[in-house]
């Protein structure tokens, strides 16, 4: 969910090729409303490449509109990347509206209401962040993060790693956290 020019699929078709990921499997669903970001995708599919990664479906919509727009609704982790900010905007401002329709979502289009994970990766600068983790939290659910700096070795090549904040200083920003959300009907 808010995908972007691709670099979530580019760092999976990295870490495919590592210890100990070799036997994971990643049928990954874009959810990104601008088509131009789907262009960026689609050329970067053609060059990176894996056979443990596919590029099953593009959906040029918001997550709200997940629900109606996925053939198949199997999902079993959302990885959000810099769309906290809009996700609260199109809630009106609202964060718990916000959560509650993140939370509905999910639930729509998880696989047959296993468990999942939620993965959130912010690096901008948005203040909306610590508020959906504290309704996350309200909503009883188990949010593990890093508010300066991602753990996860995987990402250590992401764009969303560092950014700088001096010509000769890196700053890492990336705000992260990792949702657990158990087996069953979630209600928010």
């Amino acid at each position: 969910i808010g995908g972007g020019p691709g670099t979530l699929y580019t760092v999976l078709a990295v870490i495919l090729r590592s210890q100990p990921y070799q036997g994971y499997q990643f049928d990954l669903t874009l959810v990104e409303p601008s088509t131009c970001f789907h262009e960026f995708l689609k050329i970067l599919a053609k060059h990176v490449t894996h056979p443990n990664l596919t590029l099953r479906e593009m959906c040029a919509c918001t997550s709200d509109q997940m629900p109606s727009v996925l053939t198949k609704k199997d999902a079993d982790w959302y990885f959000v990347a810099n769309a906290i900010t809009p996700i609260v905007k199109g809630a009106g401002g609202d964060v718990h509206r916000a959560v509650a329709n993140l939370c509905a979502v999910i639930d729509a289009t998880r696989r047959r209401r296993s468990p999942c994970v939620l993965t959130i990766a912010e690096n901008t600068q948005s203040t909306d962040f610590p508020a959906v983790l504290a309704a996350l939290r309200a909503c009883g659910l188990q949010c593990v993060s890093d508010h300066t700096v991602c753990d996860g070795a995987w990402l250590k090549d992401c764009h969303y790693r560092v950014a700088y904040s001096s010509a000769q200083t890196p700053a890492p920003r990336l705000k992260y956290a990792c949702v657990h959300i158990p087996e069953g009907a979630f209600t928010s």
